[in-house]
């Protein structure tokens, strides 16, 4: 019986299928082609014996053996021409006195070399069934993404994908910039385009960069880029995600001036004027206070800096002070004395809340301080003072004077006045 024969000839027959595999430039180990082969073997004797079914098993042995990526379809076609051929060389050795166990291989040969299509259509069609859902889940991103996506030909720019919301950052229909060169919608393409290309060629990528584009009408408008190199219907390709940041940059710009000018206000002012946190931490501060602090032979950026080290000789009370401000939430004057190198010097401090809305609660945040140095208008107070009680003092000698009824002039002549 041919399964006997198969049995008996097994070793030998996959001996042979193992040396023709290695002389036909199978890259795999010896082992794993003995391996092979013994299953094949074992599958093929199995049927022969109505034990299993050899097309289904083919079936099943191909697909695993596709799907673990172990083994490629010529591969496999081969593997069987070689089982083919091994077994057909050993029966023409021997008397062949059963020429139909040549058709049976033959007929298995052939039923596996069909199993081998079978699987390797319905793998192909699973890999395009695959491709496509791929391909529809990638439009459905690339459509429904918030941020607008551009794809381009690296080699000479042509738009080969527009997404719609970069139709609608330009004001054109999406089917109008496919095919259109890229260059033209750069403000300056001479400089932005190679500085764009270059960096993706040095790192890779280009993330976050911001430079100026241009409207089909000409128009300017800012944008945030992210690049990055990309295959698209196999041409060398770079897929642009972008933001248009016009807005962004215009409150940006405003922002910077009004800084600008809140900052040009508060150091034109002969008071000092410093910001601190809930922490009594520098946040902000006039040039004023700078020039106070250079002084007093003090150096060195203070912002961050707690109140009370860089200000060491202020009172304890001003501590309790801000406490009560951030607190409270209302505003305190005072006036201080300290005692410097220097002398005395006076100041009329406002300490008064800055406040925001933390989460729908107003809370005071920061306290603005506003020290005027009052030193000299205290010293003209005192003086004025003075030459006050001087002034009441005189006054109290001449009425005193003009009470007395007899006014010497001189020795032995008086004058007395007539009342």
């Amino acid at each position: 019986m041919f399964d006997q024969w198969l049995d008996q000839r097994q070793n030998q027959l996959i001996d042979d299928y193992t040396a023709l595999r290695q002389q036909w430039g199978d890259p795999r180990p010896e082992e794993a082609i003995r391996g092979t082969i013994e299953l094949v073997m074992l599958l093929l004797i199995q049927s022969l014996r109505g034990e299993a079914d050899w097309a289904e098993g083919m079936k099943t042995f191909i697909r695993q053996a596709l799907s673990s990526g172990q083994t490629s379809p010529m591969s496999t076609i081969e593997a069987m021409h070689s089982l083919h051929l091994v077994i057909r060389r050993r029966l023409d050795k021997e008397t062949l006195q059963h020429p139909e166990w040549g058709e049976t291989i033959d007929d298995y040969v052939l039923t596996a070399s069909r199993s081998v299509i079978t699987a390797l259509e319905n793998n192909l069609k699973q890999h395009e069934q695959e491709l496509r859902e791929a391909a529809e889940y990638q439009r459905l991103i690339l459509e429904t993404t918030p941020m607008a996506i551009l794809i381009t030909r690296i080699a000479d720019g042509t738009i080969l994908y527009a997404n719609k919301e970069l139709g609608y950052i330009l004001d054109q229909d999406v089917e109008t910039l496919i095919g259109q060169p890229i260059p033209n919608f750069y403000y300056n393409p001479e400089r932005d385009r190679p500085f764009v290309l270059e960096a993706v060629q040095r790192h890779g990528y280009l993330n976050n960069h911001q430079l100026q584009a241009r409207r089909p009408d000409g128009s300017p408008f800012w944008v945030l880029i992210s690049v990055h190199p990309f295959k698209y219907s196999h041409a060398d390709a770079l897929i642009t995600s972008l933001f248009d940041i016009t807005e962004h940059r215009q409150a940006t710009e405003a922002l910077r001036t009004s800084e600008t000018q809140y900052r040009a206000t508060i150091d034109a002012l002969g008071d000092m004027i410093y910001v601190v946190d809930a922490d009594l931490k520098f946040v902000l501060y006039n040039a004023e206070v700078r020039r106070r602090l250079e002084l007093l032979g003090m150096t060195g950026e203070i912002i961050g800096r707690d109140l009370f080290d860089v200000f060491p000789f202020l009172p304890d009370e001003a501590r309790d002070e801000y406490r009560q401000v951030f607190a409270s939430g209302k505003a305190i004057i005072t006036q201080e004395v300290m005692g410097l190198a220097s002398g005395r010097v006076y100041t009329e401090t406002h300490k008064i809340p800055i406040v925001e809305n933390i989460n729908g609660t107003p809370q005071v945040s920061q306290v603005i301080t506003i020290a005027r140095d009052i030193t000299a208008q205290k010293a003209a107070e005192a003086e004025r003072e003075q030459w006050q009680q001087e002034l009441i003092e005189a006054q109290k000698q001449a009425i005193q004077e003009l009470s007395t009824p007899i006014i010497p002039v001189m020795d032995r002549i008086i004058v007395l006045p007539l009342i």
